[in-house]
C-alpha cells in the first residue's frame, strides 16, 4: 500500500487479473491447476517461500484456488 492503493487502483492486478493479462486469458486457472497437481509438499513451499504466509491448518485438504 506504500506506492499504490492496491484494493482500488486500476493499474494494480493481483491473482487472476494478473496472470490473465501476462499470459492469456485461463493462464491463472491452468497455473493453479498444475501447482495442485505437484502436491502437498510444493503447496507447503509456495505458501512459505513465495506467498511468505503461515500455512493453513487444512493443508492436507486445501487446494490452491
Amino acid at each position: 500500500m506504500r506506492w499504490f492503493n492496491m484494493h482500488e487502483d486500476e493499474s494494480v492486478l493481483i491473482g487472476d487479473e494478473f496472470w490473465d493479462l501476462i499470459g492469456g486469458i485461463g493462464t491463472y486457472k491452468t497455473f493453479i491447476s498444475e501447482v495442485n497437481k505437484l502436491g502437498k509438499e510444493y503447496r507447503e513451499r509456495i505458501y512459505r517461500e513465495f506467498l511468505e504466509i503461515e500455512l493453513p491448518n487444512n493443508i492436507d485438504d486445501e487446494l490452491l484456488k
